[in-house]
C-alpha cells in the first residue's frame, strides 16, 4: 500500500529541515543551496530527489524515479507543519499527508500520517511519538492505527554520551512478538555537518533511516557519525566536503551511498 511507503518517507524525512532541532540559528555554508540528492547502489546513483524553494524554505521535493512528489507547509516560525504526498507527478490532490506537532521548546512531539480517503475525508494510519529527557531525544515509538486503535510496531530507545547518541535499542513488534536489536555509534570531534544548513538535513534523514539510526536523533547529534555497529555488522562512514564546507558525498565501507549537488552563486 502506498501509505506504508508514506510512513517510510515520513520516517526518513522526520521533518529535520530547520524545524526539527531547537537551534535554527546555525550559519549556512557560504550561501549554497541544495538542489539535488542521490542514492547510490553498488557504487552507482539509482534514485534522486530534486528540491524546489519558496524564499529560503524547501516547499517541494520531486522524486522522478518513483513518479511522485511531496510539498511542505510551514508556520510563522518557519517550522514544518504538514507534508503532502502526491503520486503520480501529474497529481494535484494528495493521497496522504503528515501533520507535525511540537513541544513548547520547539522540538517535535508527534507525527501523524493520514491517508486521504475521499474529498474532505481522511483516516489516521500511523503516528510517531517522541519523548525527551533533559532536552535530549530518548524514545521514539511508531504506532499503526486500525479502526482508531493504536498498535505499537517499532520503538527506539536512545542512550546519549555527551551530546551524541551512542546506542539505539530498537524493538520491532511482529504480531505482538518483540524482536530486539542494539546498534552502537562512534563520532568524530567536528561539528555536525548537517547542522550548518537546514536544507541538507532532508537527505541526511534518509541516510540515517537506511543506516540504523533515527533521522531525528542523527540530526540532533553534536558531531558526525563515523562508525557504527548495525545488526552486529561494523560500518565506517566517510564524508566528502567541497570548498564551502558542503557535504557532497557520504560513503559507507568506502562505497558511495549518498551524493549532494548544490547551487553556489
Amino acid at each position: 500500500m502506498r501509505i506504508i511507503t508514506t510512513l517510510a518517507a515520513c520516517a526518513a524525512f522526520a521533518f529535520i529541515f530547520s524545524s526539527c532541532g531547537k537551534d535554527d540559528s546555525a550559519a549556512k555554508p557560504a550561501d549554497c543551496t541544495l538542489i539535488k540528492s542521490y542514492l547510490y547502489d553498488s557504487g552507482a546513483p539509482t534514485d534522486s530527489l530534486e528540491y524546489g524553494y519558496t524564499g529560503n524554505s524547501i516547499t517541494k521535493v520531486l522524486d522522478k524515479n518513483n513518479n511522485a512528489y511531496h510539498t511542505l507547509e510551514y508556520n510563522s516560525n518557519n517550522k514544518v507543519t504538514k507534508q503532502n504526498f502526491f503520486e503520480p507527478i501529474s497529481a494535484t490532490a494528495p493521497y496522504a499527508y503528515t501533520a507535525v506537532s511540537y513541544n513548547s521548546d520547539g522540538s517535535i512531539s508527534k507525527l501523524e500520517v493520514f491517508e486521504v480517503t475521499g474529498p474532505g475525508t481522511n483516516s489516521l494510519r500511523f503516528n510517531q511519538i517522541f519523548t525527551y529527557t533533559g532536552g535530549k531525544l530518548t524514545s521514539e515509538v511508531t504506532n499503526e492505527i486500525t479502526n482508531g486503535v493504536a498498535e505499537k510496531i517499532e520503538q527506539h530507545v536512545y542512550t546519549w554520551t555527551g551530546n551524541n547518541v551512542t546506542k539505539d535499542v530498537v524493538t520491532y513488534y511482529d504480531a505482538g512478538v518483540p524482536e530486539v536489536e542494539t546498534n552502537s555509534f562512534s563520532y568524530d570531534s567536528k561539528e555536525n555537518y548537517f547542522k550548518k544548513d537546514g536544507t541538507n538535513q532532508i537527505f541526511t534523514a534518509a541516510a540515517g533511516a537506511d543506516m540504523g539510526i533515527s533521522p531525528l536523533a542523527q540530526v540532533l547529534n553534536a558531531n558526525n557519525v563515523t562508525g557504527m555497529t548495525y545488526s552486529g555488522f561494523p560500518i565506517t562512514l566517510d564524508y566528502t566536503l567541497d570548498g564551502r564546507s558542503n557535504v557532497t558525498m557520504i560513503k559507507a565501507l568506502g562505497q558511495p551511498v549518498f551524493g549532494f549537488v548544490y547551487y553556489c552563486p
